[in-house]
């Protein structure tokens, strides 16, 4: 018995590559493609295919005012700086084997 693994792309745009910080956490930016609950952790992609963060959460926040019955709904994601940063804190110094699909 096979199973496929279902591949699901969000086309969105970083929507404020520097929004606040989270206090006493890292730099996180908005974006409008649409993240799920269970895609936490997961990459963020450009078009050209590198990783430019990690979903973190959703964030109803309005452009103008932050909030309000206008406000849309962003995710925010941690830059890869941030996690790479991270990494280097831990002395994470190896290679993460990744398995790809077909």
């Amino acid at each position: 018995m096979t199973s496929e693994m279902a591949i699901t792309v969000q086309r969105g745009e970083v929507v404020n590559p520097a929004a606040t910080t989270i206090p006493g956490r890292q730099k996180i930016f908005l974006y409008s493609a649409i993240a799920r609950p269970g895609n936490s952790g997961g990459p963020i992609v450009a078009q050209d295919g590198r990783v430019i963060g990690l979903v973190v959460e959703d964030s109803a926040e309005a452009p103008s005012t932050g909030t309000g019955p206008n406000a849309a709904p962003f995710y925010r994601g941690i830059p890869s700086s941030e996690v790479i940063r991270a990494l280097d804190e831990l002395d994470f110094g190896g290679i993460v084997e990744m398995d790809t699909l077909p």
